[in-house]
């Protein structure tokens, strides 16, 4: 070291010699005029390079912009003789690389840092700025328990002068970084795909890396290890890590997902932005703290009583750059650019956990959304430059939905459901957006859309009042109610709509074969035009202002979870707007003049409980969160459950787990098949929707149905025969069918109608199927049918509680009852009632949550998946 103690440069005096590292020297010092300590660099700058200090100066003054509580701030830049050095905060603490040589961080440590860095990056990517060298190393966790990003090394230069140079082992050693143009730069183990190859980066590198350095910090060890950089490059080029979750089981499965995603090789496939990333990471901490579960028994803030900085806080102090360098996050050419394309910038509106839908004001200042709790919900107006909300419709029991405001924003129109016994009967209201009465304009819509003429003149809304044969109608009204008329009929049911800008088309949701497609209909002659088919869900549309790009909430026939998607509504082509592990609300979309969307999430907050036949007895198995918010079943002595991307199967004792997946985008209504196995909704690219089975003692899955529409399975009780709703592309019906595994041979059953929601039961001796059917709205209890297994004419059940209040019907041990959940206020238990009458029983007692599905052991036994869905609304920006 060639400072010592005492020596001033300029008004820095400097106090003792910290380090030196690949880029220069590093001490403490004084500063004498403000009274503070800072950190000094001396930074090693070649000769053979004389543009590089130059090119220091530039990027210090860009980078002294950057102001972030979770950023080491950069406070001056100046010159020692014929040497440049940097001045940046002095820190306490200790390197994240050093602290990991102790283990993997326990989740909720993890989280509080992860979410700190994700604020960071998403900050200094919003200035223009890209990191480009993320890893361990270079995040500071201070004595005070802030995470701080910072960057070793990335001012080192070239020492032949030139302006490219070979990627090896020396030039990429750690701490190892170069900023000239046509240089690869980062720390190998760490770099994304693009970067190891050479080519251009920009945020969705940085993501990249930060996800190798949670899935280090999560696991304890590097996702792309290797004795070499060939073997480092070709891991990170062409294999996928091992899966977090098989390191490190006690990982919560939305953990793993989020790391996956941002390891993904393909960067449009990856999170698009750190914002995005944010909010995931965030509504995880939420749920892992609104649980039960041992690992998260705390909030992870203040950061100061986290456990793992326990020893920390004793320790003697470090300097931040100890035998490094400074840190700089690194534009495109080394100096801070606002050039770069935008990313997705996605905002919490809500976070009530109970948004259901929501419409924003065309000029983006306000936000309608429904807030539905304790089975009530409420229309309340939200000032989104606050937060600021007032209630402008009163809770009702009643259900409310597709909000959407006149063109003006002075009214909010919206569905309301008429008749809480009778599904899809809904009426059309119009309120001042300020509150105040709720006028009624039309009493014969359904579910789920109204849409408003760009000139606020004319209303639009699906009906299917009328001759049975009719079909559906789209149904134009004045926005007084007033002048109705039909504007066209469909066989397949309208579900969401939305009028164009320009005025000449509304945007419709509907059938076909197999799924669901967008469509335009001309609101001239109501002549319809396809737009785009192969959707396994569609949802709410949004009209660019081009008059050309559709939004949507949706996935494709094979696809997983529900995101935003793109699509010209001309020529169909289509691609994601989101991609993370948020589920969007397929009911609600909204756009603002600015582009801006209004969407809703929905995650769930699950988890497994287990009771005795009589209900009694409820307790939580395992420390799992978000398990079997999709389904779950008893297979032998073990609960399987499943969240669509993960199954889990545990001991019914709580003991041991493993987690599973499949050859299939997704698992879904898992259903018991036999002593050790079990089927699901699967789909690929060769199957489509088809049913699935998988091997529980052994993990592997095959399809046991070709597709391209079979769902809802069901097996006997010796897993010899599965159950389940086909739609054959060759006929216009659905039909309930059976199909032995082990055959291509199909019986059908029954014919269903298109709106019959199935979900079929095999009776414990395989001699009845018991089936979900569409209630004729004037006995809105007769609504659970029964067929036996080879077929006949169906027989009725007069249940006690209406369709529109049932969740999972099961079979009793010995067939002679039926159990069923029931949510009432907003808070669901299984009920018992015999097959031969009498009165219904309760048998749990929970007082809060829902239940998503439940299952039955051989010995009576439930298993139940049961929390809380969180639904909330955000604001999309930059959406293309």
């Amino acid at each position: 070291m060639r400072l010592s103690g005492g020596e001033k440069l300029g008004h820095y005096e400097i106090v003792a010699p910290v380090g030196a590292g690949g880029m220069g020297e590093v001490y403490r010092a004084r500063d004498i005029r403000l009274g503070r300590n800072v950190a000094i660099k001396l930074v090693a700058i070649h000769a053979a390079d004389p543009g590089s200090r130059q090119r220091l100066q530039l990027e210090a003054q860009a980078i002294s912009q950057l102001q972030h509580p979770h950023i080491c701030a950069l406070l001056d830049i100046g010159t020692y003789g014929d040497e440049t050095f940097l001045v940046m905060e002095f820190l306490e603490g200790e390197p994240l690389n050093r602290k990991l040589v102790a283990g993997a961080m326990p989740i909720r440590d993890l989280l509080a840092m992860a979410i700190d860095l994700a604020g960071a990056l998403e900050y200094a990517h919003s200035k223009g700025f890209i990191h480009r060298d993320l890893k361990p190393g270079n995040v500071l966790v201070t004595t005070g328990g802030l995470a701080k990003l910072m960057d070793f090394g990335l001012v080192k230069q070239a020492g032949d002068g030139s302006g490219a140079a070979e990627v090896t082992a020396e030039t990429l050693a750690p701490g190892a970084a170069l900023t000239r143009s046509g240089m690869t730069l980062g720390t190998p183990n760490y770099m994304s795909p693009e970067q190891a190859r050479g080519e251009e980066v920009d945020r969705r590198s940085d993501l990249f890396s930060f996800g190798s350095v949670l899935y280090e910090a999560s696991t304890g060890r590097q996702p792309f290890p290797g004795p070499s950089s060939a073997v480092i490059f070709d891991g990170i080029l062409n294999r996928a890590p091992v899966a977090p979750l098989a390191l490190r089981p006690d990982l919560p499965a939305a953990f793993g997902d989020i790391v996956q995603k941002l390891l993904d090789k393909e960067k449009d496939l990856r999170y698009q932005s750190a914002s995005e990333l944010r909010t995931d990471l965030k509504r995880l901490r939420r749920e892992l703290e609104g649980g039960s579960s041992g690992q998260a028994s705390s909030p992870a803030t203040p950061a100061m009583h986290r456990p793992w900085l326990k020893w920390i806080l004793g320790a003697a102090a470090i300097a931040v750059l100890a035998g490094m360098g400074i840190w700089l996050f690194k534009s495109r050419e080394g100096v801070a650019k606002n050039d770069l394309p935008s990313l997705l910038d996605i905002r919490s509106l809500t976070s009530t956990g109970h948004a259901t839908v929501a419409a924003v004001s065309p000029d983006g200042r306000y936000v309608a959304y429904v807030n539905r709790e304790s089975g009530k919900g409420e229309l309340r107006l939200l000032q989104s430059s606050t937060g600021h909300q007032v209630v402008i419709l009163p809770a009702m029991p009643e259900v409310i939905g597709a909000p959407h405001f006149s063109p003006d924003g002075e009214f909010i129109y919206f569905l309301r459901e008429l008749n809480t016994k009778a599904s899809l009967n809904a009426g059309v209201f119009r309120i001042a957006t300020l509150g105040g009465p709720a006028t009624p304009l039309a009493t014969d819509a359904t579910w789920f859309s109204v849409a408003v003429s760009p000139d606020g003149k004319q209303l639009g809304y699906a009906s299917n009042v009328g001759k049975a044969d009719e079909g559906q109608k789209i149904v134009l009204i004045q926005a007084d109610g007033s002048n109705r008329r039909v504007l066209t009929t469909g066989k397949e049911p309208f579900w969401f709509l939305e009028w164009s800008p320009q005025g000449d088309r509304i945007a419709a949701v509907t059938f076909t074969d197999p799924g669901m497609m967008l469509t335009t209909i001309s609101a001239r002659d109501g002549s319809l035009h396809e737009v785009s088919r192969g959707w396994d869900a569609l949802g709410q549309p949004a009209w660019a202002r081009d008059g050309r790009t559709v939004f949507a909430p949706g996935v494709p026939l094979q696809g997983a979870l529900k995101q935003t998607w793109a699509i010209d509504a001309v020529n169909g082509a289509r691609h994601p707007v989101t991609s993370g592990t948020s589920e969007y609300n397929q009911f609600t979309l909204s756009i603002a003049a600015s582009g801006d969307l209004a969407a809703g999430t929905t995650n769930f907050d699950s988890a497994i409980w287990v009771t005795e036949a009589s209900g009694a007895q409820p307790r939580r198995i395992g420390a799992g969160t978000n398990e079997g918010s999709e389904s779950i079943g008893w297979v032998g002595d073990k609960v399987v459950s499943s969240n669509a991307r993960t199954l889990t199967v545990r001991d019914a004792s709580g003991g041991s787990s493993r987690q599973f997946s499949s050859y299939s985008n997704f698992q879904k209504q898992l259903a018991r098949c036999g002593p050790s196995h079990a089927v699901f909704l699967a789909n690929d690219e060769k199957h489509h929707s088809h049913i699935g089975r998988i091997d529980l003692s052994t993990g592997l899955a095959a399809p046991i149905t070709d597709g391209p529409d079979d769902v809802k399975p069901a097996c006997t009780a010796d897993g010899t025969i599965v159950v389940f709703r086909q739609c054959p592309p060759d006929a216009d019906k659905c039909y309930l069918v059976s199909k032995p595994v082990e055959s291509a041979q199909v019986t059908r059953l029954v014919a269903l109608n298109g709106t019959d929601s199935v979900y079929p039961s095999v009776s414990p001796d395989g001699s009845t199927v018991l089936f979900h059917r569409e209630p004729d709205p004037k006995d809105p209890y007769r609504w659970l049918a029964l067929v036996p297994a080879a077929g006949g004419e169906p027989r009725y059940i007069e249940m006690p509680i209406p369709t529109a209040d049932a969740e999972t019907v099961r079979w009793t041990p010995d067939g002679r009852n039926l159990l069923y959940s029931w949510r009432k206020n907003g808070v669901s238990n299984i009920w018992s009632m015999s097959l031969t009458g009498g009165r219904a029983k309760q048998l749990t007692q929970f007082d809060a949550d829902y239940i998503f599905d439940f299952d039955v052991a051989r010995d009576g036994r439930l298993a139940i998946s049961r929390g809380k869905r969180v639904q909330d609304i955000v604001l999309i920006k930059n959406a293309k």
